[in-house]
């Protein structure tokens, strides 16, 4: 392969890091839409959607310099935890009036 053909060297790494939990996503919810009722199948989205805002921060976390910087000092490590703050949720997650009816 000639050098002016070859992708940049984490073109790969970036795009299965994309594309990887799209498709677990996928593949998990058509295996539980076909093993679970309607009802469990609303409780088992709000959970899912519970994980996922609390994850948000640790992947803003670890996606940027931590992971390509060799060395981080204190103050490095407190600038990028204070730019990693979670970001309050828009619905009241213990509201049970959006919760699905079982």
């Amino acid at each position: 392969m000639s050098p002016a053909n070859a992708l940049p060297e984490g073109v790969p790494y970036s795009t299965l890091e994309r594309s990887a939990p799209a498709a677990l996503a996928l593949v998990s919810l058509l295996a539980i839409g076909t093993a679970i009722t309607p009802e469990e199948f609303g409780a088992a989205t709000i959970a899912l959607a519970i994980v996922r805002l609390l994850s948000e921060p640790i992947e803003r976390l670890f996606r940027g310099a931590l992971v390509q910087r060799k060395e981080l000092y204190g103050d490095e490590v407190v600038e990028l935890l204070e730019a990693a703050a979670p970001v309050p949720p828009t619905i009241d997650v213990l509201d049970e009036e959006i919760w699905p009816k079982v």
